[in-house]
């Protein structure tokens, strides 16, 4: 993605379908040191409005430790899984430092065994105006990275499209995207899921 021009957004979970968040570590720092943004996906990927509020704040926490490891920085954008949202988990983010609830308006559908074709065609008939869209796409899907994140990116520079973060989509300098900016650390025996 850099090499093309752009940056995006990576809204990551603790432990959810593909893993262990610390198996990926330095492929996040290098993201990060590249200029993408990180985001918070919580821990466990579980419907958080199904939670208590010690639930849902350990769903946040356990994120922003592991990042705060891995990056040196908490984020301050979440992204609930599935979409849910509600007030009470918003507030609830918003305590543990957040500044935005993020989602999605286009939905590319590759998580749902979409080919590449479909999601491609669904990502570029919709109508893109100054107000910017967001994008849902997947990077654990082989399909979404060697296919479809090529076809999309062509086709926005043969149209003009800027990609660009969700930070710098809602007009936010890269200042305001994280909180308790450290030192990364080296792995120890507390890197693990």
């Amino acid at each position: 993605m850099a090499a093309a021009g752009f940056k995006t957004t990576f809204f990551v979970n603790g432990r959810g379908f593909y893993g262990c968040i610390y198996d990926g570590a330095s492929t996040l720092l290098s993201a990060y040191r590249a200029g993408h943004q990180i985001a918070s996906h919580s821990w466990a990927h579980l419907h958080m409005t199904t939670l208590s509020t010690s639930q849902q704040q350990s769903e946040i926490q356990r994120v922003d430790q592991a990042l705060q490891k891995i990056i040196g920085a908490k984020p301050t954008y979440m992204r609930a899984p599935f979409g849910e949202t509600n007030s009470a988990l918003q507030e609830v983010a918003r305590q543990q430092g957040y500044r935005a609830m993020i989602n999605w308006d286009i939905d590319s559908e590759d998580w749902n065994n979409q080919s590449p074709s479909y999601s491609f065609n669904k990502v570029q008939s919709q109508s893109y105006s100054s107000n910017g869209h967001i994008i849902l796409m997947h990077e654990n899907y082989q399909n979404t990275v060697q296919t479809l994140l090529p076809q999309i990116i062509s086709w926005a520079k043969s149209k003009g499209v800027k990609l660009v973060t969700v930070g710098e989509c809602l007009g936010e300098s890269s200042s305001l995207w994280y909180r308790d900016v450290r030192s990364p650390q080296s792995r120890d025996s507390s890197w693990t899921c």
